[in-house]
């Protein structure tokens, strides 16, 4: 129970002045330029700021905590003189020796917050990603349907479970999915073992062969949104328990909004709200348990704004016509083909950036940075029917 009479309000005003262990020297005005340190006495004065006792929770609660405007109002001071004063009130507490406020390197405070990422095995992705899918965070793969998204995803997970038992870079993966045959096992397969290959890991010292390492993947399937959001108590569960389960992906997220609202005119704003509160309750999943979530989606705009503020990441996945003209000096004419173009679209530790990702099946075999020169002619080139040698195939009408 709080009381807000005059007697406690003084009582609180004393206890603040004679905090045991808090009281230091009182304020000086040493380094204060002469011309200014009559008027900022002064005003410190008026304060009570020039009296012994003061502790630093009083001088944070009094003067650097509060907005220069409103400081500025309260001691009838000039914005300038209320920088000074900030200025001043701030070294006098780092002088302090028994004060909890020191200055500390930019790089012992990233050190203590390191976050773990999911690597993408290609150096020049993990680069621009800043070292991966981190950790904490929501990554949105997008693409038209057919562009590589379960690929590319598939890829990371396999990848992140062909690390040996010993090497920090091992996790474990949920995937969740909509139907059971939307999740490629025989695929899986052959690609993690792609992967034990590139490194040379069929022949551990642990004896782990390819089965232990699929263990690694555990496969869950939701059809509805509704269903899925069930599912989230259980998730919280699994991930309290499991603290190697660092990678969990959504694919097709698109899918199960549309399963789940069908109208697609006539639930908008139903159909936005749900979405937020799902990618509301996915964030603090992936906050709280320090898991990298990648959500697989369909690109267009149905899935509204709320989910494109919600992802930290935005990925975007193409199948096109790419023309390399001049990208080498010693082409003479433009080379065009068709590829898988990787576009980061939002990041907020790094630039937009495109790669030209080469698969064989639905493994990655490499990426690249795209050059300024290289120009995308035709996006989403399968679906368009367009072939490498510039020809179109148009669609066949039937008249009755």
């Amino acid at each position: 129970m709080q009381f807000n009479d005059a007697a406690t309000t003084k009582k609180r005003d004393q206890d603040d002045v004679t905090m045991p262990g808090s009281s230091v020297e009182s304020l000086t005005l040493e380094e204060i330029p002469v011309e200014q340190a009559e008027r900022l006495r002064l005003l410190l004065r008026q304060q009570g700021m020039m009296e012994t006792g003061l502790n630093t929770h009083s001088l944070l609660q009094r003067v650097l905590l509060r907005p220069e405007c409103v400081l500025a109002q309260q001691m009838n001071a000039s914005l300038d003189d209320v920088y000074v004063i900030y200025s001043h009130v701030s070294a006098a507490l780092l002088r302090r020796n028994n004060s909890f406020l020191s200055p500390t390197p930019v790089a012992a405070v990233l050190s203590s917050h390191h976050r773990h990422f999911i690597s993408t095995g290609q150096e020049c992705l993990d680069g621009a990603l800043r070292g991966g899918l981190g950790c904490g965070l929501i990554t949105e793969i997008t693409g038209a349907t057919g562009a590589g998204k379960t690929a590319f995803a598939l890829n990371l997970a396999m990848r992140a479970a062909s690390y040996p038992k010993k090497d920090d870079r091992r996790s474990c993966t949920l995937w969740i999915t909509t139907d059971v045959s939307a999740f490629p096992a025989t695929v899986a397969a052959a690609v993690l073992k792609r992967h034990f290959e590139a490194r040379s890991c069929i022949d551990q010292e642990d004896g782990e062969d390819l089965e232990d390492a699929l263990r690694n993947v555990a496969v869950t399937v939701h059809p509805t949104l509704a269903q899925l959001r069930q599912y989230f108590s259980v998730l919280r569960s699994h991930l309290a328990n499991r603290t190697d389960v660092r990678f969990v992906v959504v694919d097709n997220f698109s899918v199960l909004v549309r399963r789940s609202f069908p109208g697609v005119d006539e639930e908008v704003t139903e159909r936005h709200e749900a979405v937020a509160e799902f990618m509301s309750i996915l964030k603090s999943i992936a906050q709280e348990f320090c898991v990298a979530i990648a959500v697989t989606t369909v690109s267009g705009e149905e899935l509204g704004h709320s989910f494109l503020h919600a992802v930290n990441t935005r990925l975007r996945l193409t199948q096109c016509l790419l023309d390399c003209r001049g990208a080498f000096a010693f082409q003479e004419e433009s080379q065009v083909r068709v590829t898988h173009v990787l576009e980061l679209v939002k990041s907020s530790a790094a630039a937009a950036w495109r790669f030209e990702c080469e698969f064989e099946g639905m493994c990655l075999k490499r990426a690249r940075p795209l050059g300024d020169n290289e120009v995308v002619l035709v996006e989403d080139a399968k679906l368009f029917g367009a072939d490498p040698f510039g020809h179109v195939t148009l669609p066949t009408f039937a008249f009755c």
